[in-house]
């Protein structure tokens, strides 16, 4: 028995500590910069556990091909163009 089925084996049998590895993750990559934005703890954190939450339910790796990508696309778009709808509204009045 390798290593990586005895951690498949572990998070399967204990799917919680799935959940607080997504989290960990999340908030440890959180306060990182990335090309000078950082993108918080909620924002790293969110959608690590709900796809693992999806994966769990789909019992398949499946969904996380078409989640991923769509969804951190998704949240950068609306972060960029929040703001320059903000700064629109504020230079209009």
């Amino acid at each position: 028995m390798g290593i990586w089925s005895w951690i498949v084996e572990t998070l399967r049998s204990y799917p919680e500590l799935a959940i607080f590895l997504a989290l960990a993750t999340g908030f440890w990559i959180g306060p990182k910069k990335l090309a000078g934005f950082s993108l918080g703890n909620v924002t790293a954190t969110l959608p690590a556990a709900a796809l693992g939450m999806i994966q769990e339910t789909a019992k398949s790796k499946v969904p996380a091909l078409g989640y991923g990508m769509p969804y951190a696309i998704g949240n950068t778009l609306l972060t960029i163009f929040g703001m320059v709808i903000v700064l629109m509204l504020a230079g209009g009045s």
